[in-house]
């Protein structure tokens, strides 16, 4: 069994489904626009133009960009997890060296026990968000060190992988750099 290299590819089929349910939202946002407030609505938000048009507007752009995201990443085949001798990749978007990593935690967030996945222990948490003060998540960071004392949080709900192998590589690591 190879050691050094993991890869958890996203799930597809929630990937299109959550694509396909957008799309359909974004359908019913273009109907109601096209058909523009109903003046016999008991609702403000459908009834009169100055809030209907920029609410519908404004979420129909919303959710035709998620969903032109969502279909990116299906036909793209982006990655979701990477780990190899250079540390965990999330998704490209952000790299947790070894030397950086103290440990690795199951995680099931308070908000749902359907988000689950792993807490990145680091060695100097502090110092790890004070070198990534210009990173687009930053904030996201932050707001992790606050609420689960780590800034690194790994949600592996959409994606396939084997835990298993996963660990085991990840211990591989550990003890290398350790």
């Amino acid at each position: 069994m190879n050691q050094e290299f993991f890869v958890a590819k996203q799930n597809k089929v929630k990937l299109l489904l959550s694509t396909i349910f957008l799309i359909t939202i974004s359908a019913i946002a273009f109907y109601y626009l096209h058909r523009g407030p109903d003046q016999s609505s008991l609702r403000i938000v459908l009834r009169e133009g100055y809030l209907f048009y920029p609410i519908f507007g404004f979420g129909l752009v919303l959710l035709l960009a998620l969903s032109v995201g969502g279909l990116y990443r299906l036909i793209s085949g982006a990655k979701g997890l990477t780990v190899n001798h250079e540390g965990i990749d999330l998704n490209g978007s952000l790299l947790v060296k070894w030397n950086d990593i103290a440990a690795l935690e199951h995680y099931e967030d308070f908000t749902s026990s359907h988000l689950t996945g792993y807490k990145i222990i680091l060695k100097d948490p502090e110092g790890y968000l004070s070198a990534h003060k210009q990173h687009p998540l930053y904030k996201k960071m932050v707001s992790n060190q606050k609420s689960i004392s780590t800034p690194v949080a790994v949600y592996t709900n959409s994606l396939n992988m084997d835990h298993a192998r996963f660990n085991s590589v990840v211990d591989h690591f550990l003890r290398k750099n350790a």
